[in-house]
């Protein structure tokens, strides 16, 4: 009898396994392809005009208009605004949020919602009109420059922020919840006691690494979420700026003068570290909101007031009963959890970017499971580069074209011609193991 091992032969079963195996897994991925799900709305539950006064605050936010504007320079006569949690720099602003429990999937592992894209809509009620800072602006503005007076293109953005909650709020609510976690339509941003303010404001526009920005103007403004409640001049990155497109398409001018009808488009960028995490949190509670701001400073004091205004219509009376509301709309893909591990940034595929991700990330602490968090531990360490390592390698290993019906097939086909390769022509090769010596 033969009692030595044939090598040829045993390397060879492995490597029949091994594409078995992969030609398996491939199989799985494509018959467990999720489509996307898209969450549209023209009528957000939540569409809320803040001012920092205690009549323009709760139920009469909740207004057919909603305006954008700012004050962080001196003025002749009135007294210097120093940004406080009663009183911040980003003095006219607005919420749009909506219920999107009803059409995607809540309380999934936030790594299991792959984002697609989020476009927000905001239709101009009031003209901006032709003044310094007036006119259209569609790329940020960097805050230390607006200061200085040294940017350089007309105009400010209208920018779009994440919102976060202080004091008893939490998450959003939409059915008029009475847990004093849940902040409802109509619900006051400021504490209020005897009819006055009496603290700083509760909810709160955020850029994407969450930090407040209610007052990033201001070397010492409030933050309800620096130390020690106070931030210095920072320049935040907004989710997204509104643009505006002429009727084929084209993208308004630097300067173009915007008007009534006008419509600005928020598509949120998801590549921004810490948007797609938002984005994902948000779809994981059942809603989704934003703050909308800007730069512009009215100079009211003495009659001209340039500023954007904007529709809302969650009221029945006003100039906009019926409609040129904001719109939302979310586009999310939900993945099996076998398809996720290894892919950080959360664009369906695992590759060189979730390394980036991981190593930008390292030695942070996170939400259990989000970002390049890969073993759910809560700290990004080298434990989640072995896990991304290990679905880098395995990627690398089936990554072919998606394919549909007719590729499936042809998954099969190979491993068959395989199959058949091996016993014609490998098999002749190598010794009989019941033969003699």
């Amino acid at each position: 009898m033969n009692n030595h091992t044939n090598p040829h032969r045993y390397a060879v079963l492995r490597l029949a396994l091994t594409i078995t195996a992969l030609a398996s897994a491939l199989a799985d991925a494509v018959a467990s392809t999720p489509a996307p799900i898209v969450y549209a709305t023209d009528d957000p539950e939540i569409e809320m005009f803040f001012y920092p006064a205690s009549t323009a605050n709760g139920l009469g936010s909740v207004r057919d208009r909603g305006a954008t504007f700012s004050w962080f320079s001196p003025q002749p006569g009135f007294p210097d605004i120093t940004g406080s949690g009663v009183d911040p720099g980003r003095r006219g602003s607005f919420i749009v949020a909506g219920d999107t429990s009803a059409t995607i999937p809540t309380g999934l592992d936030p790594s299991r919602y792959q984002i697609e894209s989020v476009t927000v809509t905001l239709t101009m009620l009031g003209s901006i009109g032709e003044t310094p800072g007036g006119p259209y602006d569609g790329t940020p503005d960097n805050t230390f420059d607006v200061l200085s007076g040294a940017d350089a293109d007309p105009g400010r953005p209208v920018e779009m922020w994440g919102v976060d909650f202080g004091g008893d709020y939490e998450t959003f609510g939409f059915d008029g919840e009475t847990d004093p976690k849940y902040f409802n339509s109509g619900d006051r941003r400021w504490p209020v006691s005897g009819g006055f303010v009496n603290g700083p404001y509760e909810v709160y526009p955020t850029d994407p690494i969450g930090a407040d920005v209610s007052n990033n103007m201001f070397e010492g403004g409030y933050s309800a979420t620096a130390p020690n409640n106070e931030n210095a001049i920072f320049n935040p990155t907004p989710f997204a700026v509104g643009k505006v497109y002429d009727d084929v398409g084209v993208e308004y001018a630097p300067g173009a003068h915007v008007t009534q009808g006008d419509l600005f488009e928020f598509d949120v960028d998801l590549a921004l570290p810490g948007v797609a995490e938002y984005v994902q949190s948000s779809l994981r509670e059942g809603g989704i909101g934003f703050f909308f701001s800007s730069l512009h400073e009215p100079n009211g004091h003495d009659g001209d007031v340039y500023y954007p205004d904007f529709y809302l219509d969650n009221v029945s009376s006003g100039p906009n009963p019926n409609g040129d509301g904001p719109t939302i709309e979310v586009v999310v893909t939900i993945l099996d959890e076998s398809l996720v591990v290894g892919d950080f940034n959360h664009d369906g595929a695992v590759d060189e970017l979730d390394y980036n991700e991981w190593s930008a990330a390292y030695g942070s602490a996170v939400t259990a499971g989000s970002g390049a968090d890969g073993n759910g531990d809560g700290f990004i360490d080298a434990a989640d580069y072995t896990v991304w390592r290990e679905a880098f390698s395995l990627a690398a290993a089936i990554a072919v074209p998606e394919p549909g019906g007719s590729a499936m097939a042809g998954i099969l086909a190979v491993t068959a011609a395989f199959f058949g390769w091996m016993r014609w022509h490998v098999g002749p090769l190598l010794p009989d193991e019941g033969a003699d010596d």
